[in-house]
């Protein structure tokens, strides 16, 4: 579990950290993001009624960045049926790393969302992920 909540990142370039921090709540960026992701590969999103249900929370979304801009992103996810029968549980991991100008933050939020994409991505290439969502 994350600690510092608006805490997404900091700059150890020199003796001095500086940190980086969102006033965005994470968590929503992730879902909205994650909902979006998953529609995009074929994946039927509703809001109510559903076969199985997702659960995620955010272990670890951070960017250190040093001579280079290195994120790392962790999702614990549940996966239940309607009953609420954990089906599939398990975490999701990715990374990116990323040259560019010193403490820009743009660079920050490309490096964080492709290191969300690639965990995102990697879970839904997970077999066990995916007979959950079967339902079985």
């Amino acid at each position: 579990m994350r600690k510092n909540k608006k805490e997404i990142a900091k700059n150890t370039e020199h003796n001095d950290e500086k940190l980086v921090t969102t006033r965005d709540d994470v968590a929503v960026w992730c879902r909205d993001n994650f909902e979006d992701i998953v529609k995009q590969h074929g994946l039927n999103v509703v809001k109510t009624n559903a076969n199985v249900i997702i659960k995620g929370e955010v272990l670890k979304f951070y960017v250190t960045e040093d001579s280079m801009y290195k994120a790392k992103v962790g999702i614990r996810i549940t996966v239940e049926n309607a009953m609420g029968k954990i089906l599939w549980q398990g975490v999701t991991t990715g990374s990116e790393d990323r040259f560019g100008r010193s403490h820009d933050l743009d660079n920050y939020y490309k490096t964080l969302s492709d290191a969300y994409l690639n965990a995102v991505k990697s879970l839904l290439r997970d077999y066990g992920f995916q007979t959950a969502l079967r339902g079985i």
